[in-house]
């Protein structure tokens, strides 16, 4: 049977290895699968082992591009680094965990003018803060379970066209699996919220409603896929049933965007979001938070910022009260922090705060 061979297979000593995965092989079956890497292939390898490969992303069905990389010793907020393979193929595992996953994707945007380094200014400001997996369970008041938060890793990226891939890769990795990860995903350019959807997509829900905080409604049309068409993009190209939910747009449209823009869902106020989301809650729902969605007086640190937006504070009461509602969320992804923009750092703090706080509210939410 034909397999795809991971192209970011590495060989070593006694075995291959991607990233954090090593496997111990003899030499001619690590050797094939070395020289074959990015081939489709007859694998004429025992059972256990194809299920193995496969478990672990060696080999796949489809063009696999997973090439996830530990934060061992530079997390955000100092949470503890796991291995998302790992954790995906412990089935004895009963865990619920809340993962983090950095996706430093910055190409996907008219203005080059994104510093591919903002990942790591949030991580840096992220210092300032306690451990929240501590916070939380320090807060006497607090009388509820609440999952762990652990940092999965960051995507490596030598060549932005494979970049789609790679992140489509690790969320198909994580919805397709029987897993216990709640993940929020790091940008990068909204652009990423593209291959997330579709990951989701191909593991196999057919029904979805995407909600995206966003000051800008995504529909350009132009041809080529960028962060100022995503949801266009996906709207044209999702197997199913896609719900586009756009809260807090306050851009003015181009004259072309006008027909799409028919097709959204929208609302500025919070108890008519809520009232509509509690219609129809068997939906699967996915959350997109485009930090241009927050008032450029608290974060200037966005490529498109808008006047009259939201706070952070504002921000995280709706989300509080959609975890209220018992909505299956499949995940959440926080995008569009640049700090090329954010020259006194006062939009990196802010991010830092949101992603704080949502994270201890998505372990309350996720047990």
């Amino acid at each position: 049977m034909k397999y795809f061979i991971n192209n970011y297979i590495k060989r070593e000593e006694n075995g291959i290895r991607i990233s954090e995965i090593y496997l111990e092989m003899n030499k001619e079956s690590a050797d094939f699968l070395y020289k074959n890497r990015g081939k489709y292939i007859d694998i004429l390898f025992g059972n256990d082992d194809i299920e193995i490969l496969i478990n672990y992303s060696f080999i796949s069905l489809f063009p696999n591009y997973y090439n996830l990389i530990p934060n061992t010793s530079y997390s955000l907020f100092g949470i503890d680094s796991r291995c998302l393979l790992e954790d995906l193929n412990d089935v004895e595992s009963r865990e619920k965990k809340v993962g983090v996953f950095e996706f430093p994707y910055f190409q996907g945007t008219i203005k080059h003018n994104y510093n591919r380094d903002s990942i790591s200014i949030l991580k840096d400001m992220s210092n300032k803060f306690p451990n929240p997996n501590i916070s939380i369970r320090e807060n006497k008041d607090l009388d509820v379970e609440c999952s762990y938060i652990y940092d999965y890793g960051f995507l490596n990226i030598n060549f932005n066209s494979k970049m789609i891939n790679e992140i489509e890769s690790i969320s198909y990795k994580i919805y397709s699996s029987n897993n216990n990860i709640f993940p929020l995903f790091l940008g990068g350019d909204h652009t990423i919220t593209y291959p997330i959807v579709k990951g989701i997509n191909n593991s196999g829900y057919k029904s979805l409603r995407l909600l995206y905080f966003d000051a800008h409604l995504d529909i350009s049309e132009l041809e080529e896929l960028h962060n100022g068409n995503v949801m266009k993009k996906l709207k044209e190209s999702f197997s199913g049933d896609i719900e586009l939910i756009n809260f807090g747009a306050r851009s003015p449209l181009f004259i072309e965007e006008y027909n799409t823009s028919r097709d959204l869902t929208k609302f500025t106020d919070i108890e008519n979001l809520i009232t509509y989301l509690k219609k129809n809650k068997n939906i699967p729902l996915y959350i997109s938070i485009d930090l241009d969605y927050l008032d450029p007086v608290y974060n200037p640190g966005v490529t498109y910022p808008v006047p009259n937006g939201s706070t952070v504070n504002n921000l995280l009461e709706i989300i509080r009260k959609i975890f209220d509602l018992d909505v299956k969320v499949l995940g959440i992804d926080i995008v569009e922090y640049n700090s090329s923009n954010d020259l006194s750092l006062v939009g990196a703090n802010t991010s830092a705060y949101l992603i704080y706080n949502l994270l201890k509210d998505m372990a309350k939410f996720y047990k």
